[in-house]
């Protein structure tokens, strides 16, 4: 009895124990959320930064959540309404909801939900658009929820709450794949998650957002709908400045970095001009500091401008490691190497040979960890450029030429070594032999980057070799070609030196007033740097020419020298 008298007391010991371990736990979980809520950050969270990782400023964007703005709620607004004035016209016959109403709002609800936040009196104005303008039902109905949010309070938020769970819950086969679906889904785990000052904050800046708009769509109301960035549906989007509560989506960082990316490679006169993407890109940083390829394109933008401290300070910012140690994290890591290359070829610009080789073999130790045989291909290209002593075909990468996803490495690395070896010594047919290999991989996989380059080489080869009729033939083959992928035209680094070669052979032939005629075009469709150094250099060379002809020596050595600085 005086045993079983013991355990019962230890056994009670250690619940008290257990209960005053848990209460304290609960306390400190408590106060911890007050101070999360006052927005204060104390040390104690460093300690744990897994069960307390909302408090850490710099962690990456695809492990927090992105943040509920008016702008968002207004489309789930749109869709809300959308869908009940759909169900409503299936019901009542009598209700006019045509197909065409239904694709443009389709149309519009896939811009809004791609392209960032937008002011209330923006919205107002795409929504009352020719273009993208939904029905006029549709529209009051919108309106009036927008109202109601405003006198009635908050319940419209909890409502929205309930009403998306159900649409969720009766449509589940549909919005597990949808766009729409997926919207809905991201919205309602963002809600679900959000505590109540967050949701009562959410509240005021909907209602301050709606009231804005309001007023300034009752002092212009016919300003929006007549804009000319609705009246082009073919154009870019227009980014207008963004509010104080707008805020980048992880999708929707991802979807302008890529498309800026892909139109600054291939149309760059397409792209938005330095000054705006810059404002973009910075808007970007600010809400997802850790996102790697929004300072890859800043440097890109850099460049286009020539504005190399700033370049260089966007790539070493690439290379910033986190200390937070994530899955997330280390799949960003696998983006370092082609940091490390790109450095590589800021160096290579500025004849810096000795940095750019210690870049280059940081890219190949990165590439070899993360098991990149694409980025060890380029890199091989650059140190073969680099290196004379390298400077050598590689016969195995041509034989590897099954590996689609070595594809495009494997002929930039071959378009590359043919260009360095034609100052070589390497015989002309072998040099041909190789390239008409790299056309081969490259009309096989519709690469018309590759393609555009490898036909403008062609022309630079047989240039160098004397054959000025062959060149221009080759040159006038590419311009006239129609490369186009998935309708859109390819107007890239390939066409530009087509078109220098181009205005060369005619300023050869005595014609420089057609020659200044295609250099005035060439200057128009490629502004910025790096291609517009190639229209400079054969400006220079009909410059040199001309003076030459004139008689003008002091102006023949000074476009000489600009030509050979």
């Amino acid at each position: 009895e005086k045993r079983q008298r013991n355990q019962n007391t230890n056994r009670c010991k250690s619940q008290n124990k257990n209960n005053f371990l848990g209460a304290g736990i609960r306390a400190f979980s408590l106060v911890n959320f007050h101070r999360f809520s006052r927005g204060v950050a104390t040390m104690s969270a460093k300690k744990e930064p897994e069960s307390f990782g909302f408090w850490l400023p710099n962690q990456c964007t695809a492990k927090t959540m992105d943040q509920l703005t008016p702008h968002k709620l207004a489309v789930v607004f749109l869709i809300q309404e959308y869908l009940s004035l759909k169900k409503s016209a299936e019901e009542n016959p009598a209700v006019e909801f045509t197909a065409r109403d239904r694709r443009k709002f389709c149309m519009l609800l896939l811009k809004l939900i791609q392209y960032p936040d937008m002011a209330y009196k923006d919205l107002y104005g795409l929504l009352t658009s020719p273009v993208y303008g939904i029905h006029r039902a549709h529209l009051e109905e919108f309106e009036k929820l927008m109202k109601l949010l405003k006198t009635v309070g908050v319940e419209v938020l909890f409502d929205l709450y309930n009403v998306i769970d159900k649409l969720i819950t009766d449509n589940a086969s549909s919005y597990q794949i949808g766009i729409v679906g997926l919207y809905f889904r991201r919205v309602y785990v963002t809600l679900d998650k959000m505590s109540f000052p967050e949701f009562m904050a959410l509240y005021r800046n909907s209602v301050s957002y709606y009231e804005k708009g309001a007023r300034a769509v009752q002092i212009s109301a016919s300003a929006f709908s007549n804009s000319d960035c609705f009246m082009k549906p073919e154009t870019q989007p227009v980014y207008k400045d963004r509010n104080a509560t707008s805020k980048w989506s992880t999708k929707q960082s991802e979807l302008f970095v890529a498309q800026q990316s892909a139109l600054l490679q291939n149309n760059e006169i397409g792209a938005l001009s330095p000054k705006e993407m810059q404002a973009r890109l910075n808007e970007i940083i600010h809400d997802h500091p850790l996102y790697s390829q929004a300072y890859f394109l800043s440097y890109l933008n850099s460049v286009r401008v020539r504005d190399f401290f700033n370049a260089t300070d966007a790539l070493h910012r690439s290379f910033d490691r986190s200390t937070l140690h994530s899955m997330t994290m280390v799949q960003d890591n696998k983006e370092y190497q082609y940091s490390a290359l790109n450095l590589a070829i800021l160096h290579a610009q500025f004849n810096h040979n000795e940095e750019a080789l210690a870049s280059i073999k940081e890219c190949i130790m990165l590439a070899q960890e993360n098991s990149d045989k694409i980025c060890l291909q380029l890199a091989h290209a650059w140190l073969c450029l680099l290196d004379s002593s390298k400077s050598q075909f590689s016969e195995k990468n041509i034989a590897n030429k099954e590996l689609m996803t070595l594809v495009h490495s494997i002929s930039l690395g071959i378009q590359s070594l043919v260009k360095s070896s034609a100052s070589t010594g390497y015989t002309p047919a072998k040099l041909f032999e190789v390239l008409l290999k790299s056309d081969i991989l490259n009309c096989q996989t519709s690469m018309m980057d590759l393609i555009a380059n490898g036909i403008a080489e062609r022309a630079a080869l047989w240039a160098i070799y004397g054959k000025n009729e062959i060149s221009s033939l080759c040159s006038q083959l590419l311009l006239n070609s129609d490369l186009k992928t998935l309708g859109k035209t390819y107007n890239g680094e390939g066409i530009c030196q087509a078109m220098c070669s181009l205005i060369i052979w005619l300023a050869i032939q005595g014609e420089f007033n057609l020659s200044l005629t295609v250099l005035k075009h060439t200057r128009e469709r490629f502004p910025r740097y790096p291609l517009s150094k190639s229209w400079m250099i054969a400006d220079f060379y009909i410059s040199s020419i001309q003076a030459i002809f004139r008689g003008e020596w002091t102006d023949a050595s000074n476009a000489c020298y600009q030509l050979y600085p």
